[in-house]
């Protein structure tokens, strides 16, 4: 009790998967009752708002598990907030009332994401005008943002589109500024853009396909939070302050990235977020699958000295951790006959939320809109990479039983390796990405006050 009536005004309690309830591998995700009530709750809306959803059959729809998940990833996530996180964990420690209750709870959240899906199925696509603005030369010299185009920049709204999301012309709805299009209305709605869900996930994919396999430090969604604000203070306020602010905010996006494969968490960063475990494979072991016949008494004594002084085969032990799709363990199967990969980027995600946090506050409330706010970012930046990296050997010590490197992985696209070896790797990579880091923020911020020209 003491728990649940802290949530509200103490949300540092909630820690790992209880941050993310509804994410995969969630406290509430991996429930298999969670998702048939959200399902459930779905479709009773859908049925009681066929006429205003303009659908005829909801008899087919979120009609099995896959299409549910893919339902809460792609429109019910989207539609909640930290409230909604604090209302679902206050649920789970509550006595337990049933599945349906989960569903009752959330009908606002879920009610909304019903609306976004079958606005999103009518009108497939992001929109053609914007769709062509918003592509990777956006971010490039002479695009929209760096020449502060948007500024004036009407762009034609389609009532239709063909199967390849462009305009069908004569079937504009008028011209709208950038802030239109990523303003989410109700089916029917004219203050915004029917597709602006799409819109919103077009930005974000632009921004991260303009540089693949590089990590940004403002993540990709807040590009298009940060444009919004600035179109809503233009229109409030007037001038171009804070419109030059978020052309440069994108700018600041594009240019200030790191190679994914070098971000790897300081392992006491990791093991307070998300501790991941792999089964202990000794490198002699490796070495000796598929040299001989695991059934012969001189094969499984060479197996039983391949671990001498290490820990038994199978051991559960930590793993270090690293940006997602950065660093890969491998470990001994369950039954022990081979070997299997996994992503070691447990860690990741609460890590993303936590750089959501930090960019946030250094962006002010209202957005990316000032030049002091990058400043600020660029610090923020450089402090949340010293504070989460790996940078020396004593911060791995506590992955390394006795003195004993273990465990075998694999930066990105280079070759397995042991544990002393990866973490000599890593460190050297660390240094390299910080000194690359700072270069990158100093040739977009001048710390003296302003953005570079």
């Amino acid at each position: 009790n003491g728990v649940k009536a802290s949530l509200p005004g103490d949300t540092a309690v909630l820690t790992g998967a209880w941050v993310q309830p509804f994410h995969a591998g969630g406290i509430l995700r991996e429930q298999a009752g969670f998702v048939a009530a959200i399902g459930a709750e779905a479709k009773a809306h859908a049925e009681a708002h066929k006429a205003d959803l303009k659908i005829a059959d909801t008899t087919v729809f979120l009609a099995n598990t896959d299409a549910i998940k893919v339902f809460i990833t792609d429109h019910f996530l989207p539609a909640t907030s930290g409230a909604t996180r604090i209302r679902a964990m206050a649920l789970v420690l509550a006595p337990h009332a049933g599945w349906a209750a989960y569903g009752s709870a959330l009908a606002p959240e879920i009610a909304t994401a019903v609306t976004g899906y079958f606005s999103a199925a009518v009108e497939e696509g992001p929109d053609a005008a914007y769709k062509a603005n918003i592509k990777a030369a956006s971010f490039r010299e002479g695009g929209i943002f760096e020449t502060k185009a948007f500024l004036t920049l009407k762009l034609p709204y389609f009532r239709e589109q063909d199967a390849q999301g462009q305009g069908v012309a004569g079937t504009e709805a008028g011209q709208y500024d950038l802030g239109w299009f990523l303003n989410r209305v109700p089916p029917g709605a004219t203050s915004g853009s029917s597709r602006a869900q799409k819109n919103v996930t077009y930005m974000a994919d632009m921004v991260r396909d303009a540089d693949p396999g590089m990590h940004e430090w403002i993540l990709a969604s807040q590009a298009n939070e940060a444009i919004a604000a600035s179109v809503r203070q233009m229109q409030s306020e007037g001038g171009t302050k804070n419109a030059e602010g978020v052309a440069n905010f994108v700018y600041f996006m594009h240019k200030v990235r790191t190679d994914t494969s070098d971000v790897i968490f300081d392992p006491d960063y990791a093991a307070r977020t998300n501790e991941k475990r792999v089964a202990y494979l000794s490198p002699q072991h490796l070495a000796l699958l598929g040299t001989g016949n695991p059934a012969d008494a001189d094969y499984a004594d060479k197996v039983k000295a391949a671990y001498t002084g290490l820990p038994a085969a199978g051991t559960s032990i930590p793993a270090l951790q690293a940006h997602a799709g950065g660093l890969f363990a491998l470990q001994l199967k369950a039954d022990g006959s081979g070997v299997e990969e996994t992503g070691s980027w447990a860690a990741s995600p609460q890590w993303h939320e936590q750089l959501r946090a930090k960019v946030s506050a250094a962006l002010g409330r209202a957005g990316a809109l000032t030049v002091e706010d990058m400043n600020t970012l660029g610090d923020t930046i450089l402090e949340t990479f010293e504070e989460t990296t790996l940078s020396a050997v004593d911060e791995a010590a506590m992955l390394k039983p006795a003195g004993v490197g273990f465990a075998l992985y694999r930066l990105g696209s280079t070759p397995m390796r042991d544990f002393d070896a990866l973490i000599a790797e890593a460190i050297a990579r660390h240094l390299r990405a910080a000194t690359d880091l700072q270069a990158k923020i100093k040739s977009v911020v001048d710390y003296s006050g302003g953005i570079r020209t």
